[in-house]
C-alpha cells in the first residue's frame, strides 16, 4: 500500500551557511517529530545514506582515503551510517540530529572529518491499523523531559554532562546511544526522578499496550561534512548535501498517538483512507 515519495522543491543546500545549527534545526522543524513509542518497521536506503555522505565529504574537500575501499577512514565512514544504526537513530535524527563518529585520514599532511546527519520526516499517510502489541519505552521524569540516558549505577551529575548537546546539531557520542537514550539535557543535569533511579541502579519501563498503526513518511536527510587539514589548519572545508530518498519509511506507533497526531498534525500526517475512522465519527448522524 506504499506510495511513492513525492520530491519538494528545496533551496540548495551547497554553502557552509546551511549548516548552522539554527538553520538545521529550522529545516528539520519542517517535518514530523516522532514520539517515544515509536518504531521503524524496517529502513531501506542506507547505501543512498552512506553516498550521500561520501559525496558531502567529496565537496568538503575529503581526500581519497575517505572513499577508498581498504582504507581505515573509508572503512570507518562505511559502518557508522550502517541500516541497524540508522532505524535506532531516526527519532534523534529528526529532533536533534546526530554527530558521526571522528573519521582521521593518514598521509603527508593528513585530514581530519567531522560531519552531522540529520533527518525530516514529511507527507504522513496511515497505512493500517494492526494488532494490539506492547511498546515499551523509558520513564522520565515529566511529560516535556527528554529521553533518559540509563546504564546501571550512573549518577545523575554524570548523567547531565553525558548528553552534550551541539546546540542543534545533535550530541557528540551519538553513535553509542540506543533508541530510548538522552535527547538533550537543557538544563545540565539530571531532574529528581533521574537521581533516584540512577542512585537505584535501575530505569523504570513503561509498557503501554494498544493498537499498532503504520505511517509512512517521506525521508529527507541533510549531511554536514567538515574536512580540516592536519598541518595545514586554516585549509578547512565545509559541505552540506541533501537527498529525498526514493522509499518511503514506515513507523510503527500507537493509535492513540496517531489519534493526537492526526488531530495536531494536519498539514503532516493524514489519513485518507480513513483506517482510524475520524471522518466517519464526525460525520452528522442521521
Amino acid at each position: 500500500r506504499l506510495t511513492a515519495p513525492r520530491h519538494r522543491p528545496v533551496a540548495p543546500a551547497a554553502g557552509p551557511g546551511d549548516g548552522r545549527p539554527a538553520a538545521l534545526g529550522s529545516w528539520r522543524s519542517g517535518g514530523v517529530r516522532l514520539p517515544m513509542e515509536a518504531q521503524v518497521n524496517g529502513f531501506q536506503g542506507a547505501p543512498q545514506v552512506r553516498e550521500l555522505v561520501g559525496s558531502a565529504v567529496r565537496e568538503a574537500g575529503g581526500g581519497d582515503r575517505f572513499r577508498t575501499k581498504g582504507q581505515a577512514a573509508a572503512y570507518t565512514l562505511q559502518e557508522a551510517v550502517s541500516t541497524e544504526w540508522l532505524i535506532a537513530a531516526l527519532p534523534l535524527l529528526t529532533s536533534a540530529g546526530a554527530e558521526l563518529p571522528p573519521v582521521h585520514a593518514t598521509g603527508v599532511e593528513g585530514q581530519d572529518l567531522r560531519a552531522s546527519l540529520h533527518a525530516r520526516l514529511r507527507d504522513g499517510r496511515v497505512l493500517g491499523v494492526g494488532d494490539k502489541m506492547t511498546f515499551e519505552t523509558v520513564g522520565q521524569s515529566h511529560l516535556d523531559a527528554p529521553r533518559p540516558t540509563q546504564t546501571d549505577g550512573l549518577s545523575s551529575a554524570d548523567h547531565g554532562r553525558s548528553a552534550r548537546g551541539l546546540a542543534g546539531a545533535g550530541l557528540l557520542n551519538a553513535d553509542e546511544f540506543r533508541l530510548n537514550q538522552l535527547m538533550g539535557n537543557a538544563g545540565g543535569a539530571g531532574g529528581a526522578a533521574d537521581t533516584a533511579v540512577n542512585a537505584s541502579g535501575s530505569m523504570p519501563l513503561h509498557k503501554p499496550k494498544s493498537a499498532s498503526v503504520l505511517v509512512q513518511f517521506t525521508l529527507d536527510v541533510r549531511v554536514v561534512a567538515t574536512v580540516t587539514n592536519r598541518v595545514r589548519s586554516g585549509r578547512t572545508g565545509t559541505a552540506v548535501r541533501e537527498l529525498t530518498l526514493p522509499r518511503p519509511v514506515v513507523i510503527r506507533m500507537p493509535e492513540p498517538v496517531v489519534r493526537r497526531m492526526l488531530a495536531a498534525q494536519q498539514d503532516r500526517l493524514q489519513d485518507p483512507d480513513d483506517h482510524l475512522g475520524l471522518r466517519k465519527k464526525a460525520a452528522p448522524q442521521e
